[in-house]
C-alpha cells in the first residue's frame, strides 16, 4: 500500500507511435509499460494503466496527480490520452498535469547537455505536412522559444557545435546527439511531471484541451473504381 507521505504520479504518453504509462513515487521511476504498435492506443491504454497500478499496489484514489502528453503530436493519440487522463481526474482529484511533448524531450536531454557542455537544446519532431515542429530550450530545459512549424533549412540554421539536438527528426540534422533521446517515452513525460508537480503546475481537468499547434488535415483514402 502507498505510504501516506509519498507522492505518486501516473504519466501517460500517447502523442506518438508509443503508447505507454509510467509511475513515479517520490520523484523516482517505479514502473513503466510501453508499446510501439501503431493505432493501439485506444485498446491498450486502460489495461496498461490498470496493470501498472495493480502491480504497484496503488489505486487511482491514492494518486496525487496524472500527467499526460499535451502536444504537439498525433491528433488521434493526443485525444485518446487526454480524454483518458481527464476521466481519471474527474473533479480534479487527482490533479491533472499537462506536459508539453517537446519540453518533455528537452527535459530528458538536460543531463546529456551538461555532460557535453552544451548551451542549448533543440527539439525537432516531424509533422504530418512534411515540415517540423521545433522548439529551443536552454541546457536545463527551460523554453527559449515557442513551438514553431518550420522547414528543413530553418531548423539547420539554429544548430551549432554546442547545441544538443533531439526528437524524432533529430537524425536528419547535425549537432550533439544521443540516440536514446530521439523517441518520446512515458518516462520522459514522468521526468517533467515531477518538476511540474513541485512547481504546482496543474490544469483544470474539465476544460483542458490538446495543444495541436497545427490544423487537423484528415487523411483521405482514394479507392480506384
Amino acid at each position: 500500500m502507498k505510504d501516506k507521505q509519498s507522492t505518486s504520479i501516473l504519466s501517460i504518453e500517447t502523442s506518438s507511435v508509443t503508447c505507454g504509462v509510467a509511475l513515479t513515487v517520490n520523484g523516482a521511476l517505479s514502473g513503466e509499460f510501453s508499446l510501439l504498435i501503431p493505432n493501439i492506443h485506444d485498446k491498450a491504454l486502460a489495461e496498461m494503466t490498470r496493470s501498472l497500478l495493480a502491480q504497484s499496489n496503488i489505486t487511482i484514489q491514492q494518486l496525487d496527480a496524472v500527467a499526460v502528453s499535451a502536444g504537439p503530436g498525433s491528433f488521434t493519440g493526443l485525444r485518446i490520452g487526454i480524454n483518458f487522463a481527464k476521466a481519471l481526474c474527474f473533479d480534479n482529484t487527482p490533479k491533472l498535469i499537462a506536459i508539453p511533448t517537446l519540453q518533455a524531450t528537452a527535459s530528458a536531454a538536460d543531463e546529456f547537455a551538461t555532460m557535453c557542455n552544451a548551451d542549448k537544446i533543440l527539439v525537432v519532431n516531424s509533422s504530418q505536412r512534411g515540415v517540423y515542429f521545433m522548439q529551443m530550450f536552454d541546457n536545463t530545459a527551460n523554453p527559449l522559444s515557442d513551438v514553431k512549424l518550420v522547414e528543413h533549412q530553418d531548423v539547420q540554421q539554429h544548430i551549432t557545435s554546442t547545441t544538443v539536438v533531439c526528437g524524432n527528426a533529430a537524425h536528419e540534422f547535425g549537432g550533439l546527439q544521443l540516440s536514446g533521446l530521439n523517441r518520446l517515452t512515458p518516462r520522459f513525460i514522468a521526468r517533467l511531471a515531477v518538476r511540474f508537480f513541485e512547481q504546482q503546475k496543474f490544469v483544470d481537468a474539465t476544460s483542458f484541451a490538446p495543444s495541436y499547434h497545427q490544423e487537423f488535415v484528415p487523411k483521405v483514402k482514394v479507392t480506384e473504381m
